[in-house]
């Protein structure tokens, strides 16, 4: 299991690098931390995302949640880092 969750960061850690270039080339300056929490969207229910510490699955399911809904998972409204693009674009 343990080789899982170290092919599951280390593919996480290769997504965000890809995110944060590609934000770089759009003329975002977010911290490598903002882009790391955005590539666990969708991997909340593995292994390897119940492996990190619970602040860390906190900042990332907020992180992400804030992205998605403009909320974070209490419900309180929050800026969005991104711009809003309407998905059928």
């Amino acid at each position: 299991m343990a080789h899982h969750e170290e092919i599951a960061k280390t593919l996480v850690a290769h997504v965000g690098n890809a995110l944060e270039a590609y934000g770089l080339s759009k003329g975002y300056k977010l911290d490598k931390q903002f882009y790391q929490d955005m590539a666990w969207g969708g991997l909340h229910e593995t292994n390897a995302f119940k492996a990190l510490s619970k602040s860390d699955q906190k900042r990332i399911s907020n992180s992400v949640t804030v992205e998605l809904k403009g909320k974070d998972v209490d419900g309180d409204v929050k800026s969005q880092k991104g711009k809003r693009r309407d998905v059928n674009t």
